[in-house]
């Protein structure tokens, strides 16, 4: 009887030990998490293209401890400095599709709808315009499901920007619609001005002049009602000067 006491003991003496040293380890993990996420998120304000590798550590981190939403967030944020800052699509879209996968894992469906949109537009800067309209149109339909129709607009405004770069001008325009009716109806100044800025160069290339002249006026007409500085007020006032030949958006 008191070896078989003994032996219990030691039983539940080895499995306190190792809960013991795991409860260590994971909370050990998680000060290591903190601290490069500390770490990357003050780099990144300095500079976003320094912060990388640490961001890139991050996203293995949570990777190993079983976090594919803190991973697929990370990738995406790196995407985006490839994608915005140092104008590498390709670069972009790997990060982009380490982003989609682990949201998978994850099981997060407003996130894969979010990177099937961006790395759908991405494709198509980088010349597959065929899988990147597959991808745009697998995001409206996740959209759709979410019911979330800031995303179903963000999406078909995509979609129309990757018809434009194909040159299917009648598509473009058919899409860039449906999303402005969605912006129309919530009154969203800033979604409607931005909207229009790609809309001047789509009804440019349509040898439209009428309908530019409508839409630079309606923009005109919204400048009091947005933030109107940076890129909206540099791509707006550049659009203004362009002649009738297509400007590159």
């Amino acid at each position: 009887m008191y070896k078989y006491l003994l032996f219990v003991l030691l039983i539940f003496g080895c499995a306190s030990e190792s809960n013991n040293n795991k409860s260590e380890n994971d909370y050990n993990n998680a000060l290591s998490i903190s601290a490069l996420q500390k770490a990357a998120m003050k780099q990144y304000m300095e500079s976003p293209v320094l912060a990388l590798p640490m961001m890139e550590k991050l996203a293995v981190k949570y990777v190993e401890n079983n976090n594919p939403k803190g991973a697929s967030e990370t990738y995406f944020n790196i995407a985006k400095i490839y994608d915005e800052t140092l104008d590498k699509k390709d670069k972009a879209l790997f990060y982009g599709q380490k982003s989609l996968e682990t949201a998978v894992l994850a099981k997060d469906e407003k996130q894969q709808a979010n990177l099937l949109m961006y790395n759908g537009y991405v494709k198509a800067l980088t010349g597959n315009t065929k899988v990147a309209k597959k991808d745009i149109v697998d995001s409206i339909m996740k959209y759709k499901a979410l019911n979330d129709e800031v995303g179903l607009a963000a999406a078909q405004f995509n979609l129309a920007r990757v018809f434009y770069i194909e040159g299917a001008l009648d598509e473009s325009a058919h899409f860039l619609a449906k999303s402005m009716n969605h912006y129309r109806s919530t009154n969203n100044a800033t979604s409607i001005f931005n909207n229009n800025l790609f809309a001047i160069s789509l009804f440019r290339k349509m040898n439209n002049p009428t309908k530019v002249q409508e839409i630079i006026d309606e923009n005109k007409s919204l400048i009091p009602s947005i933030k109107y500085e940076g890129y909206l007020q540099q791509e707006f006032e550049q659009l203004m000067k362009a002649d009738n030949k297509s400007v590159a958006f």
